[in-house]
């Protein structure tokens, strides 16, 4: 009796995380913030990282070990389980290292309980947080202030939040990554479902969803306290609403096009690079189905309402108040001309990477070395700048062949996009349409960006996340076609296997780190 009442409530929870996800990583993010904000609760785990690290792990594995053999491993709790398994991963990243490692731009707060005004996201957050009210100064004057406000906003907010509880600063900073934490898991769900919209099924989709929701980059993501997180999360909405109004031209899903677009714009600018896509597939619409013509004017309407204001909000501002360009990014200073790779050429730089340059997982910051933009991309694709740093021999032989297998997985998945792109009936043209625009617009962007500003932290795969979607779509599409079993075999084999190192680099540095931490128990009191 006990027992069938126990596995009732089981079936009822993993249902609850299927049927309900979103709220499921809403409670689930509440529930690691309240109980990580207990002062007794932060020193258990400041004190025992390695142990209660190896007890999640052991926890998941004994579940799903358990579930194998007792034969109820079913397709609902194999996703849920692949779900499950990344969330904690990510948790065990933020938990075990400290907010301010590894970030980008985030320099420093100016003080508090002062007037003096910080640098970088951080201190673009504290601003808004002191004095409830945006820039009122030209923001080139200080690094980061120039980017669109949601982002810093949302955190300035949830700051607040914090501090009316009770909290001290330093708990309120690590407790940005909650938010983070949240964008990067919907963002993970997201890239679930437009696989699904794509028909891709059964084993198809549970190993294409593996491969990109374990990819070390939304780990990292979801750590980081500036805009990418959220411009991410928002970039991909973009598509899945995309393809789903594609599909059913209503008002509703063209009106969460608009949101996501113009509150993408809102976080970080290049979202809106984008659009060309977004464009493809609805001129392709109003071709298709001109005798709908007036319905479809009247929801490109509400679109443009909606869209352009908010999108188009903070770079008019910038434009009128301060004559700031819509494209404004700044040049960096003297004291990052060491990581300057202007003075190599076009070949050294988009050609074939050197043996030199695949020999290391990690930046060193050598131009000599780091200068090749494909190297570059996928090394920080993998390991962004400095994160799942740790030294042993065998730990960085290890993260070099991750970084060799991840090249070799990414070369495959992209001839099988190209090969279906190619193909007629592959796919539909709209959406054709779609990934071909947003893939070339998003690389070519990130390509002339590299040239115009030849450094090595501006090679960074952070600037085009979404791109890592495009060729999962298409060998998806491959092998749900496939009548070949040998080589669909083989190529989900090289997928799960990249899969694996990835998943078994994170949990490394997650146990390893967690015996190493630099943060102390004072630090809790902040």
């Amino acid at each position: 009796m006990n027992k069938n009442i126990s596995n009732s409530k089981e079936r009822k929870g993993l249902n609850m995380m299927y049927r309900y996800p979103i709220l499921a990583i809403v409670f689930s993010c509440i529930c690691i913030w309240a109980v990580g904000s207990i002062e007794f609760v932060q020193r258990v785990i400041l004190g025992n990282k390695r142990f209660l690290a190896v007890l999640i792990i052991a926890g998941y594995l004994a579940y799903y070990g358990y579930c194998y053999f007792k034969g109820t491993l079913n397709k609902r709790r194999i996703i849920t389980g692949i779900f499950l398994g990344s969330f904690l991963i990510r948790v065990l990243f933020i938990l075990v290292s400290p907010y301010e490692l590894g970030q980008h731009d985030v320099h420093f707060v100016g003080g508090w309980d002062t007037n003096e005004i910080g640098s970088g996201h951080f201190g673009y957050i504290e601003y808004l947080y002191k004095f409830k009210k945006l820039p009122n100064f030209d923001p080139t004057r200080i690094w980061a202030f120039y980017n669109p406000p949601l982002h810093h906003i949302i955190s300035a907010v949830w700051i607040g939040i914090n501090r009316m509880l009770g909290f001290n600063y330093e708990l309120c900073m690590e407790n940005l990554q909650i938010l983070t934490l949240f964008y990067g898991s919907v963002s993970t769900y997201f890239v679930y479902r437009i696989l699904q919209e794509f028909k891709i099924k059964e084993s198809n989709l549970l190993i294409l969803t593996g491969v990109l929701i374990f990819h070390p980059v939304f780990t990292v993501l979801s750590a980081s306290l500036n805009n990418d997180c959220l411009a991410v999360l928002f970039s991909l909405s973009t598509l899945l609403y995309t393809v789903r109004w594609y599909k059913k031209q209503s008002i509703s899903r063209i009106l969460l096009i608009a949101l996501s677009i113009s509150l993408g714009m809102l976080t970080k600018t290049s979202v809106g690079l984008l659009a060309p896509g977004v464009g493809i597939v609805f001129l392709m619409v109003m071709v298709r189905k001109r005798d709908q013509w007036i319905k479809i004017c009247r929801q490109f309407l509400a679109f443009g309402v909606l869209c352009i204001p908010i999108g188009m909000a903070w770079v008019v501002r910038l434009r009128m108040l301060y004559q700031i360009p819509f494209t404004y990014v700044p040049m960096l200073g003297e004291i990052d001309q060491y990581q300057y790779v202007g003075n190599y050429g076009v070949w050294e730089r988009l050609g074939i990477p050197g043996a030199e340059s695949m020999s290391h997982a990690w930046n060193k910051w050598n131009p000599g070395a780091e200068h090749n933009i494909w190297a570059e991309l996928f090394r920080s694709a993998l390991f962004d700048e400095k994160a799942f740093q740790m030294t042993g021999t065998l730990y960085e032989w290890f993260a070099v062949i991750l970084l060799i297998t991840s090249i070799l997985a990414a070369v495959l998945m992209n001839v099988m996009l190209i090969r279906e792109l190619i193909q007629k009936r592959s796919m539909d043209g709209a959406l054709k349409g779609m990934i071909v625009a947003g893939y070339a617009v998003l690389l070519i962007s990130y390509i002339k960006f590299c040239f115009q500003y030849p450094f090595i932290c501006t090679m960074n795969f952070r600037y085009i996340v979404v791109t890592i979607l495009f060729p999962a779509i298409g060998t998806g599409i491959w092998l749900e076609k496939s009548k070949n079993q040998r080589q669909a075999l083989a190529v989900k084999i090289m997928i799960c296997g990249f899969s694996v190192l990835c998943i078994g680099l994170m949990i490394a540095y997650c146990l390893n780190w967690s015996a190493t931490d630099i943060q102390t128990l004072n630090s809790v009191n902040g």
